[in-house]
């Protein structure tokens, strides 16, 4: 199984469940872990109860209420599986305090917008993720991105002193109308649709989906428009 981290201290649900679509409808068995503080995904995913759970929704499962990587595996015991069952792990990370119990990751992306209170949040983030290992390769993602006197290079001049490989470009949803509005009705349709959505934002992630899971464009085009037809 494939683990990666989406660190940043922003709204990313969205993101990841995008990504879990794509992956789900290419036939990859996709977890999409809400390892967020506020436990975020339980107001925009349904079926989702109080207690520990994982949820089938949209060809994807999300899993919510697990404190570290062992009480999902513990869970998944309980039902006659393994960690094996799946291929791909998403993790959503947004504090601190989560990273040391959902510290193993193949690949680990940084999403962040241009706020202060997330860049000054975000690189507390790093500072502790680095605290104890060398180079690592992080793929920076702007969300959303808006054109302003702060740009990426601010936030890398102040993780500098860090031993951080970043990935080769930064991949900019740039905020649009459209995909907010797209993004509403997939909340209350309790599905993930992407019709309505902009071109380059299916650009974008049909860029991370490869990245993550190294499917060819036959296949992800393929998964795009069944997700795009479905409403």
């Amino acid at each position: 199984m494939k683990i990666i981290h989406f660190l940043g201290a922003c709204s990313k649900h969205e993101l990841l469940l995008y990504i879990g679509k794509l992956t789900g409808e290419m036939g990859i068995k996709t977890v999409v872990v809400d390892a967020t503080s506020n436990q975020n995904y339980k107001y925009v995913v349904p079926l989702i109860g109080e207690k520990m759970n994982i949820t089938e929704f949209d060809s994807f499962d999300v899993a919510f209420g697990f404190s570290q990587l062992d009480d999902l595996s513990k869970q998944l015991i309980q039902q006659d599986e393994n960690m094996n069952h799946y291929e791909l792990m998403l993790v959503d990370i947004d504090s601190i305090e989560q990273l040391s119990k959902w510290e193993t990751s193949e690949q680990t992306y940084l999403v962040t917008n241009f706020e202060r209170f997330t860049v000054r949040k975000n690189i507390e983030l790093l500072e502790n993720y680095f605290s104890n290992i060398g180079e690592r390769e992080v793929q920076p993602i702007i969300l959303p991105f808006i054109t302003c006197n702060i740009n990426f290079t601010d936030l890398e001049a102040e993780v500098a002193h860090l031993p951080i490989i970043w990935g080769e470009e930064v991949i900019e949803f740039w905020y649009d109308e459209r995909d907010y509005e797209a993004s509403v009705q997939n909340q209350y349709a309790n599905r993930i649709s992407f019709k309505g959505i902009t071109k380059q934002t299916k650009k974008n992630l049909l860029k991370l989906t490869t990245q993550i899971s190294g499917a060819n464009e036959k296949e992800l085009n393929k998964a795009i428009r069944k997700a795009t037809r479905r409403r």
